[in-house]
């Protein structure tokens, strides 16, 4: 429980940043946190299933906004120089990379594990599984590599929301400009989702140790709870590296340990049948 309401402060410090840096410098930072909150209490206060649904349509409007932003970069902003140099590297930078980015994802792992009794007969159904985490590893890859393509390597690693940043060179004939909105739009999905499933994560665990307690005033409170959370550590540089090493040394073994527990129980399961 207290992983994910760390991980939830992460999202929000960092979401919250982006918001006051390029779009709403001047809101109060209690205003923003309180609405991503709020709305995330919202989306896991009914079923489980509204808030897949609700991350279903919140996936298709931000890949249509990545698309639209960065469809225009073609081919005046792309530079394929910057790419070939990131392969340019050691195994040891490429094992590095890859568990870096394999951490960055292990929010997918943790949602496997909730998603997976709701799936009928998923033994069956394992392909619904595999699809969706090469879309998803194609789409990441693509977004990173256009970014890169935009910006140089070197300035990709340096600097904080790429993603807007690149959006922001793009200029359509003589007046329009400002795609990065599409941008801010997918980030902000991204950021509603993980906080929506680590507070749904934080009131399940919750629910468990109190059972005789109220559902909706433990989701209240956990809300609560994340929200003084953010307010007080209230970084984006302390948030950045808390969920970097979060995902990367507890959350991405945790679930690979889980997984492999349920693997080889599913299996001693067939041997027993048999």
């Amino acid at each position: 429980m207290l992983i994910n309401i760390t991980l939830a402060v992460t999202m929000l410090n960092m979401f919250s940043e982006l918001l006051k840096t390029f779009f709403n410098p001047h809101t109060p930072l209690i205003v923003i946190l309180l609405s991503l909150v709020s709305v995330a209490c919202l989306i896991i206060s009914g079923e489980f299933l509204v808030f897949a649904r609700t991350v279903q349509i919140l996936t298709v409007i931000g890949i249509f906004n990545f698309l639209l932003s960065f469809i225009f970069a073609f081919p005046n902003y792309i530079h394929i120089e910057y790419v070939i140099p990131i392969f340019d590297t050691s195994w040891s930078g490429f094992i590095r990379g890859t568990l870096f980015m394999t951490g960055a994802a292990s929010e997918s792992l943790l949602l496997l594990m909730l998603i997976i009794k709701f799936i009928p007969q998923p033994q069956k159904h394992l392909l619904w599984v595999i699809n969706g985490i090469i879309a998803c590893a194609l789409i990441f890859s693509l977004a990173i590599l256009v970014i890169i393509s935009m910006m140089s390597p070197e300035l990709a690693k340096r600097i904080a929301f790429g993603g807007v940043n690149a959006a922001q060179l793009i200029q359509i004939g003589e007046f329009i400009r400002g795609l990065e909105v599409f941008i801010f739009g997918t980030y902000q999905f991204i950021a509603i989702g993980k906080t929506a499933l680590y507070l749904y994560c934080t009131w399940t665990t919750a629910k468990k140790i109190f059972p005789g307690c109220n559902a909706k005033l433990m989701l209240v409170l956990a809300g609560l709870t994340i929200l003084g959370a953010a307010l007080w550590l209230n970084s984006y540089t302390k948030a950045y590296f808390l969920a970097v090493n979060l995902a990367s040394y507890v959350l991405l073994p945790f679930s690979l340990f889980v997984l492999l527990l349920a693997l080889w129980a599913g299996l001693k399961k067939q041997k027993t049948e048999v």
